[in-house]
């Protein structure tokens, strides 16, 4: 993240699950992640909504990868 232009204070490192959905649209409520991650620590998506992107150089290329590949028929 440092490479690509944000900056440290601006880097939040958060605990999720995937696998059961833990702490990624609302906060956790489980009391093992609450005692050492807190209460009121922001889950995932309030992460998301809060991020602040580091200026774009419109001057160079879009680089956009590709997920799905969906061939002609």
């Amino acid at each position: 993240l440092l490479s690509i232009g944000f900056k440290k204070q601006d880097i939040t490192y958060i605990p999720i699950s995937g696998l059961t959905g833990e702490n990624l649209c609302e906060r956790s409520k489980d009391p093992n992640l609450i005692s050492w991650y807190g209460a009121e620590s922001p889950c995932l998506l309030e992460i998301l909504d809060q991020l602040r992107l580091p200026p774009r150089n419109y001057a160079k290329p879009l680089r956009a990868s590709i997920s799905e590949y969906c061939p002609k028929t």
